[in-house]
Formats: C-alpha cells, sequence, structure tokens
C-alpha cells in the first residue's frame, strides 16, 4: 500500500501538464523514456534557484513547502510554441506568477517533471498561504484568479 502524501518522506516527482494541472505523482524516479514522454520531447533539465521550495498539495486545504531538486522540460517547447507553465516556473526560478510576465523573467513551457524533496523538517502551510506564495498576491481573492494554481491542487493527482 501506498503511503500517503500527508506522512511521506523521500523524493517525489510531481508531472505538470501546460494547464498547470498536476497530473502524476511518481514515488520512483522515471525512466528516460517516460521522463520524453511525460514532457512530449527531448528533456532538458532547468536551472534551479538556490534553496527553491514549492508547495506539494497535501490532504486537508494544506502543502508541504519541499525542496526542488530539479526541474524537466521539453528541450525544444519554445520552438514548438508550447505554452508558459507557471508552476514550472515558480518551482524553478521562484518567481511568483505575478511577476513572471516582466521583461527579462526565465520563462519554463510545456509539461514540467518537478523533482521534489519531502523530509519532515518541511513547513505545512495551508492552502490561503499556498496561494499566496505561489501568486505573490496579498489578495487572495486575486490568488484564484491565477493561471494554474486552481488545477495545481487537483484532489485526482495526490491519490
Amino acid at each position: 500500500m501506498k503511503e500517503p502524501l500527508e506522512t511521506y518522506e523521500g523524493d517525489l516527482w510531481v508531472v505538470i501538464n501546460e494547464e498547470g494541472k498536476a497530473t502524476a505523482v511518481l514515488r520512483n524516479e522515471p525512466t528516460l523514456q517516460e521522463k520524453q514522454k511525460h514532457v512530449g520531447g527531448l528533456i532538458e533539465y532547468a536551472p534551479v534557484a538556490r534553496g527553491a521550495r514549492a508547495p506539494i498539495p497535501m490532504g486537508r486545504n494544506r502543502a508541504k513547502m519541499a525542496e526542488v531538486v530539479s526541474v524537466i522540460v521539453d528541450e525544444e517547447g519554445l520552438l514548438k510554441g508550447k505554452t508558459e507553465n507557471t508552476i514550472a516556473t515558480f518551482a524553478a526560478f521562484q518567481i511568483p506568477f505575478k511577476d513572471s510576465d516582466k521583461k527579462g523573467s526565465p520563462v519554463l513551457v510545456g509539461k514540467a517533471i518537478i523533482h521534489m524533496r519531502v523530509s519532515p523538517e518541511d513547513d505545512v502551510v495551508s492552502f490561503e498561504e499556498m496561494l499566496r506564495i505561489i501568486s505573490g498576491e496579498k489578495d487572495l481573492q486575486d490568488c484564484f484568479y491565477i493561471h494554474g494554481v486552481l488545477h495545481y491542487t487537483d484532489e485526482e493527482a495526490r491519490k
């Protein structure tokens, strides 16, 4: 039986689609072929900001702020005209959604795999705090309209 995410410790690979929805949470590292299938092309490891942390949604309207180990995207995503992935961009560069459209800001596109390391020391935050962190917005009403936020918290992906 799989351990629930609420008590899980270790490495997770969270697959995020172009709409920002977590479509799978993998407990074992995917093979090269599986990574390519998930991102839809040749893989590229995006640079990750030192000390990067991102929320991994848990049950009961909470999230754990886990370490981001790596973010994998399609190497040719920009050439293929793929859509911006705001969740992957936040995970890698720690740029809140409200700042991701500023000139010169790095952007990741297409499907992504976020490799996260979950530990017992990770902070647990409420759903509202998670929204504030990844959106950069103080007003929660604004958070609900930002692309990807509600999709990322989809309950189906965490089963």
